[in-house]
């Protein structure tokens, strides 16, 4: 990623940090993925999450930075260094 960044002139990347249980299968940016998980993304980079299949009818909502986000899929330009957690229902 560093050659990319100096290549087009861009910032260093934020953390963003999907904050899930490690049993709670999702699909971040097209990948299967478990909790809990950390990516790096430049400004302006698209995260997408959402629960698979077997786990999508736990969700409740998201919350990104403390703030409530509804929608079973959770798609956010990244601005910063940001933290989501997903909440599952009866939690």
């Amino acid at each position: 990623r560093s050659e990319i960044a100096d290549r087009y002139n861009l910032r260093s990347p934020w953390v963003v940090s999907v904050e899930a249980p490690v049993s709670l299968a999702m699909v971040i940016d097209g990948f299967p993925e478990t909790g809990p998980y950390t990516g790096s993304y430049f400004r302006g980079q698209t995260l997408s999450v959402r629960l698979a299949e077997g786990d999508a009818g736990k969700l409740s909502h998201w919350l990104v930075d403390g703030e409530r986000v509804d929608g079973a899929q959770l798609r956010m330009a990244v601005t910063a260094a940001h933290v989501v957690r997903p909440v599952l229902e009866g939690r």
